[in-house]
């Protein structure tokens, strides 16, 4: 599941990025900097945040209240439904 929600990250930002999200979070070639990147920065944060919400959901373990900072208020707001992944 976390797999799968990173996958459909990486695959909506992809066209507005130079790399993968994923690249820069574990392929060890990309240069570790670019993660310091705020245009990389925050995608990764926003993908990892938003995986670890769904494989918590996949085990069953559901939301009564969400909460966030910065990108994880998109995050909580993606998870509670009142906005779609895409946008």
């Amino acid at each position: 599941m976390f797999k799968n929600a990173v996958d459909e990250c990486d695959e909506i930002i992809k066209s507005n990025l130079e790399h993968s999200i994923k690249d820069i979070l574990w392929n060890e070639t990309i240069d570790r900097n670019l993660i310091h990147q705020t245009k990389y920065t925050q995608p990764a944060l926003f993908a990892v945040e938003y995986a670890m919400s769904k494989l918590w959901m996949s085990v069953g373990v559901q939301p009564i209240a969400l909460i966030g900072h910065s990108i994880g208020e998109l995050v909580a707001l993606t998870i509670a439904t009142a906005i779609d992944l895409q946008d």
